[in-house]
Order: C-alpha cells, then sequence, then structure tokens
C-alpha cells in the first residue's frame, strides 16, 4: 500500500507548548502546584512570608517547566497529509480523518474533533495548511 504524500509534518516548540495546552496538561499543571504548595505549606508554614514568596516561585517553575516536560515525556508529532492528520505520541498513533475535523472557532488552535473541541500545538503554518486542507475537502463535497 502507497504511503500518502506529507503536506507538513511538525513537533511542537516550547513556546507552542506554553501558549497551546490541552485539558490534560492544564489540569496537570494544576495538580503538581496544589501538591507543591501543599509540601511547600508543610516545610515552611501556611502563613509565613517564605510561604507566599515560595508559592509564587513554584507557580512561576511548574509554569515554564510544564511544557519541557511534555515534550520530552509524551514527544507530540503531528503529520498532515492529503486526506487525514495524523497525531503521534509516546502513547501511541491516532489518525484522524479531516472529515471528522472542523474549527471551533474559539481560538484560532482550537479544533472540534469527533465532536469534542482540541487544541493543536502547531504553528500558524501548519494551521493554515490545515485549513487549507478542510476548506478543499469542504469543495469537493459539494
Amino acid at each position: 500500500m502507497p504511503q500518502p504524500s506529507i503536506l507538513r509534518e511538525e513537533r511542537p516548540t516550547y513556546r507552542l507548548l506554553l501558549r497551546r495546552k490541552n485539558r490534560v496538561m492544564k489540569r496537570s499543571e494544576t495538580a503538581a502546584f496544589l501538591v507543591g504548595l501543599v509540601v511547600l505549606g508543610e516545610i515552611v508554614g501556611y502563613g509565613s512570608t517564605a510561604f507566599k514568596v515560595g508559592a509564587l516561585g513554584l507557580a512561576v517553575a511548574v509554569l515554564l517547566a510544564s511544557p519541557l516536560f511534555w515534550k520530552w515525556w509524551w514527544q507530540p508529532r503531528y503529520v498532515l497529509t492529503p486526506d487525514e492528520l495524523v497525531v503521534e505520541t509516546r502513547r501511541g498513533r491516532r489518525v484522524i480523518p479531516l472529515e471528522a475535523i472542523a474549527p471551533a472557532y474559539d481560538l484560532p488552535f482550537l479544533y472540534r474533533i469527533d465532536g469534542r473541541e482540541t487544541p493543536l500545538p502547531v504553528s500558524d503554518a501548519f494551521l493554515d495548511a490545515l485549513e487549507e486542507q478542510l476548506a478543499r475537502r469542504s469543495n469537493r463535497r459539494r
């Protein structure tokens, strides 16, 4: 079986992962921050100035470190072909037909995939190529 032609292939950068997060990333950041707060509070006391400064430092550290962790742990890769979007992570490979993708219109990187809003942490050029393919698919159906 011949391989489909690849229109665009991308691995998200640190800055993209910092700005375009999915639900799991947001929830894990929150959980890491809360666990860190409890540990910090038990060590220095919840009412102290050190706790307040430490909480602020912890928030910044979690916010800035989580994209590095996600990039290292999940190793995401996005591939756009004329007929499908392929999302590869450490967990596995997910092939999404373009018919199952629609813009969500909330934010430029949000798409409705199988009925759920899903952020795609890819570059604007990748999103433009995806939009072009979606427009071609919708014109073919008419």
